[in-house]
């Protein structure tokens, strides 16, 4: 993994040590060209760890960056901080949430006459689930 000031490409002047802590764990994965999820309490500062990665991973590849959230209005306000931050526009995908998409494991489980609403998806032990998350803010 080569030397990275992410510093440098954070949205804010400062980072909260959540944010670090944060971009310490995912940098290894995703300076590699891999993939990770993150999923984290509301207010630890997702978004600008996802500007702060966008920006790296954009300036050195061709491949878009996706961002997807359950929220329509939490990902438009993702898609306009993305924005503001320079990045392009056509290079940012902004995923709409589980009523937008079928749940390939709720339908594998269930059936095709399941719907999204018949269970609650923060408690499936699902293969689909995130591979990192953060549980709490500190």
């Amino acid at each position: 993994m080569k030397d990275w000031d992410w510093k440098a490409d954070f949205p804010h002047s400062t980072a909260r040590p959540v944010q670090a802590d944060i971009i310490r764990d995912l940098a290894p994965i995703l300076l590699q060209d891999k993939n990770a999820i993150l999923e984290a309490p509301t207010g630890t500062g997702k978004t600008a760890v996802a500007v702060t990665f966008a920006k790296r991973i954009l300036r050195e590849s061709e491949g878009p960056v996706l961002y997807a959230s359950p929220n329509k209005d939490h990902l438009m306000q993702v898609r306009k901080e993305f924005l503001s931050s320079g990045l392009p526009e056509d290079r940012v995908i902004v995923m709409f949430g589980r009523n937008e998409y079928p749940c390939r494991w709720l339908k594998e489980q269930f059936g095709e006459e399941a719907t999204e609403d018949d269970c609650g998806c923060a408690l499936l032990d699902s293969p689909y689930r995130p591979v990192i998350r953060r549980t709490s803010s500190g």
